[in-house]
């Protein structure tokens, strides 16, 4: 006679049920058992979780109503028939000394404010985790991407301008663009790329394994939109829409598109203009 099963196999409850849940409802599981716990912080299974998980934008905000200053980073769900209330979900709370600065597939780069002290962290809300990242504190972070070919992580950076300029860059580190891979112990590589400096203090969006900064006229006196592919971790440039005069422009994909959004000083005009043919420029 066969005993009756006292529970399901771990290949049905962690890869078919724990899979599909949600991030707050995961935390609660992993408090279940160690076996759970140690389940469900493979990089194996975080990948598989992450890629059933609805992509959602990220707003943050500060809050000083509350004796001290924190901000919140919270994810927009904008899915049909959720009550505004359920939109929005506190994922992590900081002291005002740090800052949301990069972000990709849910991994958070955060950076203290003070320039003089610069110092970053990396933040998993799915896991809690949280890890300093002392490699590359001489840098500043232009952009983060997920390198398809090797299924990392990694930083796009550049030294701190003050460091170039006053030829104050630590032994062995050069001018120009470097690539740092999350959780390696190796120092940044550098890449060259020099003149791809303006795209430091500059908002990127990753599109299609690219990332694209608009540059205008104020940065290098005409209108184009640096690419870095992230695949041959090399610099292209393409031609942007001329403008009609200064405001603030940014780039963003929608509808599977490439698109890019501006307004001018006096906030009475706003103009988008979309690509529709993005793999023929």
């Amino acid at each position: 006679m066969v005993p009756p099963h006292r529970g399901l196999p771990d290949e049905i409850a962690i890869w078919e049920i724990l899979i599909r849940l949600d991030i707050k409802a995961l935390l609660r599981c992993r408090a279940v058992c160690r076996a759970w716990l140690r389940a469900t912080s493979t990089r194996e299974f975080l990948v598989v979780h992450h890629g059933c998980q609805p992509t959602l934008p990220i707003l943050s905000r500060f809050d000083g109503s509350v004796g001290h200053r924190t901000l919140d980073i919270i994810p927009l769900d904008h899915q049909t028939g959720l009550v505004p209330a359920d939109q929005l979900h506190s994922i992590a709370r900081l002291l005002d000394d740090m800052h949301l600065l990069r972000s990709c597939d849910s991994l958070l780069i955060l950076c203290t404010n003070n320039m003089d002290d610069r110092h970053y962290a990396i933040c998993n809300p799915a896991t809690r985790q949280y890890a300093p990242l002392r490699q590359i504190d001489d840098f500043e972070v232009s952009g983060m991407y997920l390198h398809r070919s090797t299924g990392e992580y990694r930083l796009l950076l550049y030294p701190c301008p003050a460091k170039v300029r006053n030829a104050e860059l630590p032994h062995g580190l050069h001018d120009g663009c470097h690539v740092f891979t999350l959780g390696s112990c190796e120092p940044p590589r550098h890449i060259g790329w020099p003149e791809a400096r303006e795209v430091m203090f500059e908002t990127n969006v990753l599109f299609r394994g690219s990332l694209l900064w608009y540059m205008g006229p104020e940065n290098i006196k005409k209108d184009i939109i640096r690419v870095f592919d992230t695949t041959a971790e090399s610099f292209r440039q393409m031609q942007a829409p001329v403008l009609p005069g200064p405001g603030e422009t940014n780039l963003f994909e929608m509808d599977g598109m490439l698109a890019m959004a501006s307004c001018n000083n006096a906030a009475a005009n706003i103009g988008i203009w979309v690509l529709q043919d993005y793999e023929s420029e």
